[in-house]
């Protein structure tokens, strides 16, 4: 009888563990690891040749870990290992891209996964490689935030994130609202992570008036929480531009789907 007892009390434990998860980034200053990044994007619009275009990028990503404040802010290098990029399943060689490729990043991140600042690490002299990396800058606080501190399985927080960029048709500012929800526990190659289902909108304009933007997210993070790292997420924007042009209005639709591994 008092074996079967502590058994089931021993159950009962790790049922009640498995129900909360510590959802924190956690740096150790000097530690590296890197990512596997692939990026797709599909443009349809009316009267676009064959119909569309789609793009595949494909890049890996190193991280190192220089300092660690006891807010558990991270300074991080990031430097692309190696990149190539599909159009319409053809190879492309850009030599802009390989310039930006070439910039190693210094990001500022909080310990909730914010994207503080991430800005070269080095001058950078030719001014259209300096626009490339500023407009990269910002896409890359678009990240979905963690809570930074233990929460229960069925818990949600939100994100409201702006960003302005120039453009040759003028400002382009878009807002994306989006919900995480910590849906449960389970195994992924091994590592228990913390599934989190995002969901939202996002919302801008382009120029004065010239367009309007609309479009839903969505997607899924895996965050192994006892070891402090995202193992995996998935991410899917569906975007309709409504653009004015000299012939009238013009819809264009635009998927993009991010996808991004830890690999060590």
């Amino acid at each position: 009888m008092t074996t079967r007892f502590f058994v089931l009390l021993a159950l009962a434990a790790t049922t009640v563990s498995a129900q909360k998860a510590d959802l924190t980034v956690k740096f150790k200053k000097g530690e590296k690891y890197s990512y596997r990044e692939e990026n797709t994007q599909t443009v349809t619009a009316e009267g676009m040749p064959g119909g569309g275009q789609k793009a595949t990028s494909l890049r890996l990503v190193s991280y190192a870990v220089k300092s660690v404040d006891k807010q558990g802010t991270a300074v991080l290098l990031r430097s692309v290992d190696s990149s190539s990029t599909m159009v319409d399943d053809k190879p492309m060689t850009d030599s802009r891209m390989s310039k930006m490729d070439g910039i190693v990043l210094k990001v500022t991140m909080a310990k909730n996964g914010k994207i503080l600042d991430a800005v070269p690490a080095e001058e950078v002299k030719d001014e259209q490689t300096k626009k490339m990396v500023d407009m990269m800058s910002g896409q890359y606080k678009q990240s979905p935030t963690l809570p930074g501190k233990v929460v229960d399985v069925g818990e949600t927080w939100n994100d409201e994130i702006t960003n302005n960029t120039d453009t040759p048709m003028g400002k382009l500012t878009i807002t994306m609202k989006m919900t995480t929800k910590f849906s449960g526990v389970e195994e992924l190659d091994g590592v228990e992570v913390a599934v989190l289902d995002v969901a939202g909108t996002m919302s801008g304009e382009l120029g004065a008036g010239m367009g309007v933007i609309t479009g839903t997210i969505k997607g899924k993070r895996y965050f192994a929480h006892r070891e402090g790292r995202e193992r995996k997420m998935e991410l899917v924007i569906d975007q309709n531009m409504d653009m004015q042009t000299p012939q009238g209005n013009m819809m264009m639709q635009t998927k993009m789907q991010q996808e991004r591994t830890l690999l060590r």
